[in-house]
């Protein structure tokens, strides 16, 4: 075992040695990691994925349009529901939508960028502040460091860059994560419920009910199942053409998958899917949200502001109360996977994957040497 307060300091001052690289990098231009390639480099794409849908949210009929158009048109109604009103505090029909705009922003755009910024600033305070009140750390000044560090970590500036409603998902899958086992019966089924919204907005975050499924809690599964489905059919009335969009919907949301997911990472996908099954083997709690999570990522190529679920993660299992020598590698995965410093997230998914196998195995061995004794 390692002593937890010893384990935390060393895991936040490796974060905070990241953190400082990448502000010497990027403030003094040194170049020395490529570190403005994260974000900055293609500033035309500033707010891109907000833009576009408060101005397609906008659209009369939100599915239907050009055929070079129709990727875009992919999203959950939830999610159209939403910005539509946005777009009805700000006038986003003036404002180009980025994939047609190739000569950068026009002046109009100023009232729409504050405003967008706004809500992002406004939502991840809320987000960030709720992870600070769950992080069972009793040093206080620790859990601002570790806040501090995500507000510098790759996922969140990618977010921040692109304005991708992403975040409302994570919120939600993090309230989920933090009750879906409390002892208040209310906050316990606000976490399904959670659940169900992440999964109406995004849809892959439907993919946490296998912690559900392997806890054998069915009627919550059915439960999240319902939820999702009856904001589904809400939103969708919402919006002109009501349920005849559905099949609108089906068809854009497959072009929108094949558009902008890598379709050659099939194996990775099958890696993780059977991780998946395997969530029984693993005791903690933060384990069985991270091989998830992992699963979502592969669906996602394993890159850009969806890694903000692991923001969660790392603080359920920084709320462990005990580390074992495996803590390492998982704490250090963890680390590359949020840390500024390009190129970083490759190695600690292959840690991260790595160490899951290894303690798998471990578990697999254990348990047969436990049989043949008895």
């Amino acid at each position: 075992m390692i002593q937890k307060e010893r384990f935390i300091k060393v895991f936040l001052f490796l974060i905070i040695l990241l953190v400082l690289f990448f502000l010497v990098d990027l403030f003094f231009g040194l170049g020395l990691f490529g570190l403005k390639s994260i974000v900055f480099a293609n500033f035309q794409d500033y707010l891109a994925d907000f833009f576009n849908h408060a101005r397609l949210a906008a659209d009369e009929y939100v599915y239907k349009g050009p055929v070079w158009s129709l990727s875009e048109r992919g999203l959950p109604p939830l999610q159209y529901c939403i910005f539509e009103r946005v777009a009805k505090a700000v006038d986003y029909s003036i404002i180009p939508t980025i994939f047609l705009s190739g000569s950068g922003f026009p002046i109009g755009v100023a009232q729409g960028i504050y405003f967008a910024n706004y809500l992002i600033c406004v939502i991840s305070v809320l987000f960030f502040v709720y992870l600070y009140e769950n992080l069972r750390l009793k040093n206080q000044y620790m859990k601002l460091l570790l806040i501090f560090s995500f507000l510098v970590s790759t996922p969140f500036m990618f977010f921040f860059e692109r304005g991708n409603s992403v975040i409302l998902a994570v919120f939600a899958v993090a309230f989920f994560m933090f009750n879906y086992e409390a002892d208040n019966k209310i906050n316990r089924e606000l976490s399904l419920l959670a659940l169900a919204f992440a999964s109406a907005l995004k849809m892959f975050p439907f993919l946490f009910v296998f912690v559900l499924i392997f806890k054998k809690r069915y009627k919550d599964i059915c439960k999240v199942f319902a939820y999702s489905f009856i904001l589904n059919l809400v939103a969708f009335l919402c919006l002109k053409g009501g349920f005849s969009n559905i099949e609108l919907f089906i068809h854009n949301f497959v072009c929108n998958y094949h558009t902008y997911h890598n379709s050659d990472n099939k194996f990775l996908i099958f890696l993780m899917l059977c991780l998946c099954f395997v969530i029984p083997f693993y005791k903690d709690e933060w384990k069985k949200f991270c091989v998830v999570t992992l699963l979502i990522m592969a669906l996602n190529s394993f890159s850009g502001y969806r890694m903000l679920y692991f923001l969660p993660i790392i603080v359920l299992f920084l709320n462990k109360q005990e580390f074992e020598k495996l803590d390492i590698a998982y704490g250090l995965s963890l680390i590359f996977l949020i840390c500024p410093i390009k190129c970083l997230d490759l190695f600690g998914y292959i840690v991260l994957y790595g160490s899951f196998l290894f303690e798998f195995i471990k578990e697999i061995f254990v348990r047969h040497r436990f049989v043949n004794k008895n």
